[in-house]
């Protein structure tokens, strides 16, 4: 690589270890090599050199608060963790606000490949769904890396693990259909996450095969909070519309509905039923346990895992939809 750039190994180690103190010029031609030979550091050699186990980094486009607001990210660490240190892997939480370049500010790739680089793990496990201008420089830059959650575009080479939403949200509108529910509202979410738009899709492509209309007036969207659940529930509540049950694609959302109609003296699931999704709400405020589908985290982190070890060496992996499973509780 040195050779290939035209500089010293020192200043390769530099420009791969310390790029701050590389001037621009020779930090270009080091780039360049990079890119022609696809390098990225080998982390079985690391060790034989006497230093530390594969080195993983979490990477959350998220505000810190936010994720350990959320139930479902919280717990979905909380597993991931353990199973990287138990397979040897040191571990690294790295957030990355969508707004760390500027207020409003697209990522250029330039800048984002160098925070990649700087990082100095030997490969990433990204959680969410990182904008869709930051795909191309992870694909460039030669480190391993895996997603939990399906990108955005569908011309990303990346591996991913994903809970089947498409066919997770086609079995809870299924099941309030086969109670003999008929006017199913939906409470949905923001369509940048390939989540919440495959669980809209499978919502509305229940009903379509199932042979009952879908009405815009049905549909309400929150932001995955409680909050946003009750707001949602408040605004359905105001349209002059008829509506027996809702499907909410994630129990926050749902659990905020569930706490309006109780307030209100609604009784559920005799005059609305309720399905959520996710199945990791750890506080449940009401007598009633929500039905809800479950995402297998254990199994989601398990494959993350197996799969990070083959491409650490050298293998290519393929991704994978894990099922999800329908569990009937109390509200619908």
């Amino acid at each position: 690589m040195a050779k290939k750039a035209r500089v010293s190994e020192a200043t390769v180690s530099r420009a791969l270890n310390n790029p701050e103190i590389v001037t621009p010029e020779l930090l270009k031609r080091v780039n360049e090599s990079i890119r022609a030979l696809k390098y990225r550091p080998n982390p079985h050699a690391k060790s034989l050199a006497g230093l530390t186990s594969p080195s993983v980094g979490i990477l959350l486009f998220n505000e810190v608060g936010e994720v350990f607001r959320s139930p479902f990210w919280a717990q979905a660490i909380s597993s991931l963790y353990p199973s990287l240190l138990s397979r040897d892997f040191q571990c690294s939480l790295i957030f990355q606000p969508k707004n760390l370049f500027g207020q409003n500010q697209k990522i250029s790739k330039t800048s984002f490949l160098r925070f990649l680089r700087t990082r100095y793990v030997d490969a990433f496990i990204i959680l969410g769904f990182p904008p869709l201008e930051t795909l191309e420089a992870f694909e460039e830059c030669n480190i391993p890396i895996l997603m939990w959650g399906r990108p955005l575009s569908l011309n990303s080479n990346i591996a991913y693990v994903e809970t089947d939403n498409l066919h997770g949200a086609a079995d809870a509108v299924n099941y309030l259909i086969d109670k003999g529910r008929s006017k199913i509202a939906l409470i949905s979410a923001r369509s940048d996450s390939t989540g919440s738009t495959d669980r809209s899709q499978g919502y509305l492509m229940t009903l379509e095969r199932r042979g009952l209309p879908a009405d815009e007036q049905l549909i309400v969207h929150g932001d995955y909070s409680l909050e946003s659940g009750r707001s949602a529930m408040r605004s359905l509540l105001k349209r002059s519309i008829d509506f027996d049950s809702i499907f909410a694609i994630n129990d926050s959302m749902a659990f905020g509905a569930l706490e309006v109609l109780a307030d209100l003296k609604i009784k559920v699931p005799k005059k609305i039923a309720i399905v959520g999704f996710d199945g990791v709400q750890s506080e449940n405020r009401f007598s009633q346990d929500l039905t809800t589908v479950c995402i297998d985290i254990q199994t989601i982190c398990n494959l993350l895992v197996d799969k990070l070890g083959k491409v650490l060496n050298g293998k290519s992996v393929k991704s994978e939809l894990v099922p999800a499973l329908l569990l009937a509780r109390e509200t619908a």
